[in-house]
């Protein structure tokens, strides 16, 4: 018999690792962008798909597919927030 699964502690934790993670990736793309917009779009990719796997792989794992989720969502976000800035000025 499995466990429950704890949402509230789970969202909770994949929240915290989400604002974490994007403003990371905000900031350290912000940074790019001052340098280039194409560095920032080939480091972010890169970095993304040497993650890709690894946090595929986290998925089904009771703890850390709140960790790979929040990973997820915060790179999302900060691309979304990267792109509006690089668009508007």
């Amino acid at each position: 018999m499995t466990s429950p699964t704890p949402w509230g502690t789970g969202l909770a934790f994949a929240a915290f690792v989400a604002v974490t993670t994007g403003l990371l990736v905000g900031i350290i793309g912000w940074g790019l962008l001052a340098i280039h917009p194409l560095v920032a779009l080939a480091l972010n990719g890169l970095v993304a798909a040497g993650a890709a796997p690894a946090l595929w792989e986290r998925r089904h794992e009771p703890v850390q597919r709140w960790a790979a989720l929040g990973l997820g969502a915060g790179t999302v976000v900060a691309w979304i927030a990267l792109v509006g800035i690089a668009l508007g000025g």
